[in-house]
């Protein structure tokens, strides 16, 4: 399969998929996969390739909400130095 058979194949899994899932669904869902691909003697390798992937995501997440709390509160800093330096003008 080559990357634009992979981004179809993909895009129809996307859309045929739930729009929501528990973990049990998505288990499921998974490990249907696997079989249906029978790669069940494979499960393993994928799970440990499945397993950075998610990891990287999960990284990549994390360092976003990260930077938007820094954001915020340096947005929030900036608004009390404001009103303190508004309130020291009228006075």
């Amino acid at each position: 399969m080559d990357k634009k058979e992979f981004e179809v194949a993909m895009h129809r899994i996307a859309e045929a998929a739930p729009k929501e899932a528990s973990p049990e669904v998505m288990s499921l869902i998974i490990a249907n996969l696997v079989l249906l691909f029978e790669q069940q003697e494979q499960w393993p390798s994928i799970m440990v390739a499945v397993t950075a992937v998610l990891s990287e995501a999960i990284k990549e997440d994390r360092e976003r909400a990260e930077d938007r709390g820094e954001d915020i509160a340096l947005r929030d800093a900036n608004n009390f130095m404001a009103a303190i330096i508004q309130k020291r003008h009228l006075h």
